[in-house]
């Protein structure tokens, strides 16, 4: 069992640092090099075909991230059993970290409700990919937290 919890909690990782570190790329680079060197329209049409793409490759690893989320705490009480069970400490990480994941997954939903909507005049921008990037960014800090947590 323990060679599926690893891999579990493996794609568990790999599906949240594609979503996160799409998200660094967008933010960090694509927009800024985008905003400084290239005309506006060009922008807005390349937007909305990242916005397309980026939705569709979203979903897949939101999915995944759920499904083996959830997987990785039942093996982690799994695991923690014969100690006395959860620590307190690993429960806030984790409560922490599902609220953050709740705020990032209603980003997410509502772009795709709203992805149709055409962009305003001046919005070249993936809608709200400042804030999921640093949400992003404190989710994968709890998700370390978690894990000495649990561990120790």
């Amino acid at each position: 069992m323990d060679i599926v919890a690893g891999l579990v909690h493996w794609i568990h990782l790999m599906a949240a640092v594609m979503w996160i570190g799409s998200l660094s790329f967008v933010v960090m680079a694509l927009h800024p090099a985008l905003k400084e060197k290239f005309p506006k329209e060009s922008v807005k049409n390349l937007a909305l075909e990242l916005q397309r793409r980026y939705f569709r490759i979203t979903g897949t690893l939101l999915a995944l991230i759920i499904i083996t989320g959830g997987l990785n705490v039942r093996f982690v009480r799994h695991a923690t059993m014969d100690e006395g069970g959860l620590s307190r400490l690993f429960l806030l990480f984790l409560g922490l970290k599902l609220a953050l994941v709740t705020g990032l997954i209603s980003i997410f939903l509502l772009n795709i409700l709203y992805r149709n909507e055409p962009l305003g005049e001046n919005q070249t921008e993936i809608p709200w990919a400042r804030p999921s990037f640093v949400l992003g960014v404190f989710i994968l800090l709890l998700a370390a937290l978690l894990t000495h947590t649990h561990s120790h």
